[in-house]
């Protein structure tokens, strides 16, 4: 009797790998939308961190921390809020004028571009940066050495929108920087009071505090053509920074709304990114929320809640949401 064969095929092998590469094929797409829906989530979640520890800043200070202080570098809202999201290793390293930094906070930073560099280069979070984002986490700029790089968030605070009517608070224009209508607005000089949950009379479950950047924005350049472009309100300068310019200039990490949600041109000066080699859009506060999770964005309001909004939205509901006591009716479902 003949030895019996043992073994596959060629013929054989081909169809079994032909068969695993069809499954394959039919679970990587499942496979990729249950990572963006974990992405998704772990940046609302990052979102939501963020807005418990601005709750948690005015549960310990009687208010909100301002959106930034200072004419000229000085702070962005994320500093004062460090030791409540368990950073204050890193807040400590940041040098305050005052002793009583929640009093009158006015800043140490200077122009020198060196002064709490250390604090700014440090630091390292990931509730900072959306996971979806395919622009870089990181920036050489300003506050880096060649070797070290500071964290450019994904996310910024709503400083407000131009009033429908009655008392403009952004003055010189809706898109000026200094817009006060707001949750997280610039507190300019350090002395003004910053805002308590009481003057939220639109409600806090229906005025914004928090937004995302985290997908390409387009820029032109000086010959006309179009590239892709981080236009993040936080800059070239990153996470810590919050004013810059005379006379208090244009401002940084906070958003005055004048674009509808998901315009991705960017409306200011142009910078190269020496991350990346892509342009870089600086001293932009009418940089549009976008959301690399789809057509719209993951939005925090005051109340602490993390909803969706899409692109569709009304754009005077919109504007209106970013107003903390406009006296509208307001459906930002």
């Amino acid at each position: 009797m003949p030895a019996s064969r043992r073994g596959f095929t060629l013929i054989e092998l081909l169809v079994v790998i032909a068969i695993i590469a069809l499954l394959i094929g039919l679970l990587l797409p499942a496979v990729q939308k249950v990572r963006e829906a974990a992405a998704r989530m772990k940046c609302s979640n990052n979102r939501k961190q963020l807005g418990l520890a601005c709750h948690t800043y005015h549960d310990a200070n009687s208010s909100l921390p301002p959106g930034n202080i200072g004419t000229t570098m000085g702070y962005s809202w994320f500093v004062y809020i460090l030791p409540f999201m368990e950073q204050s290793p890193t807040h400590a390293m940041f040098t305050f004028k005052q002793e009583d930094l929640f009093a009158n906070p006015t800043l140490a930073l200077g122009q020198d571009n060196s002064v709490n560099s250390a604090g700014i280069t440090s630091f390292r979070s990931p509730i900072m940066n959306c996971p979806s984002s395919p622009m870089p986490p990181l920036k050489a700029g300003p506050y880096s050495s060649p070797t070290k790089d500071h964290v450019t968030p994904s996310y910024a605070g709503v400083a407000g929108a131009a009033d429908f009517a009655g008392t403009n608070r952004c003055p010189g224009g809706p898109t000026n920087p200094n817009c006060t209508n707001g949750v997280l607005y610039s507190n300019i000089d350090g002395t003004a009071p910053n805002l308590k949950l009481t003057a939220v009379t639109d409600g806090t479950s229906n005025t914004m505090a928090i937004g995302e950047q985290s997908t390409w924005g387009l820029g032109v350049r000086a010959d006309g053509s179009v590239t892709k472009n981080e236009c993040r309100a936080g800059g070239r300068f990153g996470w810590a920074i919050g004013g810059y310019g005379n006379n208090g200039g244009r401002r940084h990490n906070i958003v005055v709304i004048t674009r509808p949600l998901g315009t991705r041109e960017c409306s200011r000066l142009l910078y190269e990114s020496t991350a990346n080699e892509q342009q870089v859009s600086d001293l932009d506060n009418a940089t549009a929320f976008r959301s690399s999770h789809g057509a719209g964005a993951n939005i925090s309001f005051a109340d602490g809640s993390v909803r969706w909004l899409p692109e569709g939205i009304n754009f005077d509901i919109y504007r209106s949401l970013a107003i903390r006591d406009s006296g509208r009716v307001k459906t930002p479902d």
